[in-house]
C-alpha cells in the first residue's frame, strides 16, 4: 500500500480501504467503479488510478454495454429471432465501435449443429522449406 501523506491522515479524511467499503453498490448500473478497481489491481497492484477516472471508465464499460446489447437485440429482433446470437454481439460491435472482433471459423457437422473448426497450421519447418533455407544461407556466404 503506498504511503498516505500526512496531511491526509487525518480522521476527516476517509483512507481507500473504507472508500472502497462505503460505495454503495448501484443495482442499475453494469460496471461499478468497485469493478475497475478491482481489474486495475489484478492489472498491476502498484498503480492506482484517479477516482474520477475510475467513475468516467465505470460509465463508458457500462454505455459500451448497453448500446452493444441494444443494438444486437435489435438485429435478432429484424430477423425474426427471439434468440440472441453471438454474431449479433459481434456485428453490433463492429458497426457501433469499428472494432474487428476475431473469431474462430465455423462448420456444420453431421448433425446440422455449428461447431467450432480446428485451424491446421502448416508444419513451421518442413523438408521443402529446411531445403530452401538451406540454399539461401549457402548462397549468403558466397
Amino acid at each position: 500500500m503506498v504511503p498516505q501523506p500526512p496531511y491526509l491522515s487525518s480522521s476527516l479524511y476517509p483512507q481507500p480501504s473504507s472508500i472502497q467499503q462505503s460505495l454503495p453498490r448501484n443495482p442499475s448500473q453494469l460496471v461499478d467503479v468497485i469493478d475497475i478497481k478491482n481489474l486495475t489491481n489484478r492489472i498491476s497492484s502498484k498503480d492506482n488510478l484517479d477516482p474520477q477516472v475510475e467513475k468516467i471508465l465505470a460509465l463508458m464499460a457500462d454505455e459500451f454495454i448497453r448500446n452493444t446489447a441494444e443494438f444486437a437485440c435489435k438485429l435478432a429482433k429484424h430477423r425474426d429471432s427471439d434468440t440472441l446470437e453471438k454474431d449479433d454481439v459481434k456485428f453490433a460491435i463492429e458497426k457501433l465501435y469499428n472494432i474487428q472482433v476475431p473469431t474462430k471459423p465455423t462448420q456444420l457437422d453431421q448433425s446440422g449443429i455449428r461447431t467450432q473448426q480446428q485451424i491446421n497450421f502448416p508444419q513451421a519447418s518442413t523438408n521443402n522449406y529446411k531445403a530452401n533455407l538451406a540454399l539461401v544461407r549457402k548462397a549468403n556466404e558466397q
